[in-house]
C-alpha cells in the first residue's frame, strides 16, 4: 500500500487497512536538491517540512490512536504527551 504521509487521511486509512497495530516505524523523508540556500524555493523547503515533520506527525496520531483503541502500548505516554 502507498501513502501520502502529508495527508492525514491517507495515513489513516493505512493504518485502518492492517487491522492490529503493535509496532511502528515512521520513515519517509526527502531533501532539498541540494542548491544553496539563498537559491533554495520556498515551495521546496515547506515540502521537505511537510514530508520529514507533518507525515511524522500524521503517522504518530493514526498509530497511537489505534494503539489506544487496542489497549496497547504505554497509556501514559499517550495521555501526557
Amino acid at each position: 500500500m502507498t501513502c501520502d504521509v502529508r495527508d492525514r487521511n491517507q495515513t489513516e486509512q493505512a493504518v485502518r487497512a492492517y487491522g492490529r497495530l503493535d509496532a511502528a516505524l515512521n520513515n519517509a523523508g526527502i531533501n532539498c536538491d541540494g542548491a544553496p540556500m539563498l537559491e533554495t524555493e520556498y515551495e521546496e523547503f515547506y515540502s521537505v517540512l511537510d514530508v520529514n515533520l507533518r507525515g511524522v506527525w500524521n503517522g504518530m496520531k493514526a498509530e497511537l490512536r489505534r494503539m489506544m483503541e487496542q489497549g496497547s502500548g504505554d497509556r501514559q505516554l499517550f495521555v501526557d504527551w
